[in-house]
């Protein structure tokens, strides 16, 4: 309830409410009056009946014709990729609205702004709705993990094996494997498990991995050695037959009665002048 000053024109007589861009076009009781040149003030007590302007300080939840106000929000995140929003849409004045964000993967949520001044460090961030609102969620990328590859060969002296070390998530990386003499490659395998035969693997990095290089000896050569005197009678010789590459063999030459042994000779070469030759088949 409130109080204004009633006031009659002298020549019409017509009651106007004297609150200017408040209270506007209320009609009020008219009193009766003795005479037109008299002026008489009343103190009106005005009732609810009376609405006040919006447009000049009155209240905003409502017209004149009883409708409820509304107002729109507008939520976006940045950058859009890095994450989802909701809660925009047009609503009551009033009411209580929440909007939420949430960041996808390698994003991490920061904050709610308007107009570039931050409004909430909550995903959600409830409000009452009081007018328009343009909101955005602002997201920050994560740094990328770090991880380990380690590289191993199996037996250690199999072969050399490079591309091991830290690299960032998503990054390619190539673990190479080189037989050393005598092996040949195999496979790479993880935790027993083969994942590939090639000397060179490749593969995106998207954790620790450890990796075990297998080189199996190769098989090897056989040679033949051939032993024989030269004078038939003179003498006998032993050791000769089939040996494997890197076995060790020994000729022993036997001189007959009235026989004396001189040397060994390889393609007329002189290799020994002892009776019992010993030498390694490393060709």
């Amino acid at each position: 309830m409130a109080s204004f000053i009633l006031a009659i024109n002298s020549s019409r007589l017509r009651p106007w409410l004297k609150a200017p861009g408040i209270w506007t076009h209320c009609p009020v009781y008219q009193p009766l009056f003795s005479s037109l040149w008299m002026i008489t003030v009343y103190l009106a007590v005005v009732s609810a009946a009376c609405t006040k302007d919006p447009e000049n300080g009155g209240d905003n939840n409502g017209d004149n014709n009883g409708n409820t106000q509304q107002y729109t929000i507008k939520v976006s995140a940045n950058p859009t990729k890095a994450g989802t929003v909701s809660g925009g849409g047009t609503y009551n004045s009033g009411s209580s609205q929440t909007v939420k964000a949430m960041a996808n993967d390698g994003y991490t949520f920061t904050n709610w702004t308007e107009n570039g001044n931050q409004v909430s460090d909550s995903t959600n961030y409830s409000f009452t709705l009081t007018t328009n609102r343009t909101l955005v969620a602002n997201f920050t990328e994560n740094a990328p993990n770090q991880y380990t590859i380690g590289v191993s060969a199996n037996p250690t002296e199999g072969g050399v094996v490079t591309g091991g070390g830290t690299y960032l998530q998503g990054q390619s990386c190539t673990v190479r494997a080189t037989a050393a003499g005598g092996y040949t490659f195999q496979k790479w395998t993880e935790n027993d498990n083969q994942v590939s035969t090639n000397a060179n693997y490749t593969f995106t990095v998207t954790g620790n991995r450890s990796f075990v290089a297998h080189f199996i000896v190769q098989a090897p050569n056989t040679y033949t050695i051939s032993a024989s005197v030269t004078l038939t009678g003179a003498g006998t010789v032993t050791g000769a037959g089939a040996y494997q590459q890197g076995q060790s063999c020994t000729l022993t030459a036997t001189a007959a009665t009235g026989y004396s042994f001189q040397k060994w000779t390889k393609n007329g070469t002189q290799v020994s002048t002892n009776a019992s030759y010993t030498f390694n088949l490393d060709l």
